[in-house]
């Protein structure tokens, strides 16, 4: 179930989490499950906020991935947002950008493909503990110590 929190609820708790103000928000998706939205900071740093049932999945996954040389984002911070009983995962991480593969020459994309695939074997290496297996798979045994 995707959360219905205020867009402004959302903006005010990252930037207290944060302790810095936004100088421009885009909300960018609002899916099934989840609402993403990038923001820029006072001091100017590009950053995602994203808030679903399953947020903090992919924040278990891109702390097990941090300090591995992997292409993905930072976690900076995380909280939950209370929704009538159900609360709410939150987590805000760095940004970074690139063109869609779809947008690149035919004579680059080969170059691209490799990166790529280098990226996820570099995944594919990293194991969640406790058994819960490949980092991919953790949702459901992230909470396995």
């Amino acid at each position: 179930m995707k959360p219905i929190l205020n867009h402004s609820e959302i903006l005010k708790t990252a930037a207290g989490l944060l302790k810095e103000n936004f100088v421009d928000s885009e909300f960018v998706a609002d899916g099934v499950d989840n609402v993403v939205c990038k923001v820029k900071t006072e001091s100017g740093k590009n950053l995602v906020i994203k808030v679903g049932l399953n947020a903090d999945a992919d924040a278990f996954v891109l702390r097990k991935l941090e300090g591995q040389n992997i292409k993905v984002p930072q976690p900076l911070s995380e909280t939950k947002l209370q929704q009538d009983n159900r609360m709410y995962p939150l987590i805000i991480m760095t940004y970074f950008s690139g063109e869609l593969f779809k947008d690149i020459s035919i004579a680059e994309k080969p170059g691209y493909i490799k990166e790529i695939l280098e990226e996820f074997d570099k995944v594919h290496l990293v194991k969640s503990p406790g058994g819960a297996g490949n980092v991919l798979d953790v949702v459901g045994g992230k909470n396995i110590s």
